[in-house]
């Protein structure tokens, strides 16, 4: 048996199991706080004794009943899942800013080659279609 600090500063035991876990957590996430309610002193809740927060986001990530090995392979499919999520973000998000900046360098050379045709016009105008399909005329 292991020994720990509960949360009113008193030595408990712990399993030996229950306590790697936990160490095992907290190596691996050290954002995450294992935290265990004792069902035996609030008989009248029902959530479950282990409960995983995430200290930095301020939120419950996982209630467990036991906590045991099954639980770090849940948060270690968690994490892959959320960096598989956050990776697949990054590419969309590169995606779109690069067609954004291709649009936007196609309109730039658009505008640029019309301001060239109508100086270089010999006429006193000079006419083209717009993108809505409009005819634009630019005299002197």
């Amino acid at each position: 048996m292991a020994k720990a600090l509960n949360y009113l500063g008193q030595m408990v035991e712990v399993e030996d199991d229950v306590m790697g876990v936990v160490n095992e957590i907290h190596d691996r996430w050290p954002e995450l706080r294992v935290q265990y309610l004792d069902p035996d002193r609030f008989p009248e809740l029902t959530d479950a004794p282990y409960i995983i927060v995430d200290t930095q986001r301020d939120h419950v990530v996982m209630k467990v009943w036991e906590l045991n090995r099954s639980v770090i392979n849940q948060l270690w499919l968690m994490d892959v899942q959320n960096t598989n999520l956050q990776a697949l973000f990054e590419v969309e998000a590169a995606k779109i800013a690069k067609e954004t900046a291709a649009k936007k360098q196609e309109e730039a050379e658009e505008r640029q080659d019309i301001l060239l045709r109508t100086f270089r016009s010999p006429k006193g105008s000079y006419s083209f279609k717009n993108e809505k399909g409009e005819k634009v005329v630019i005299s002197d």
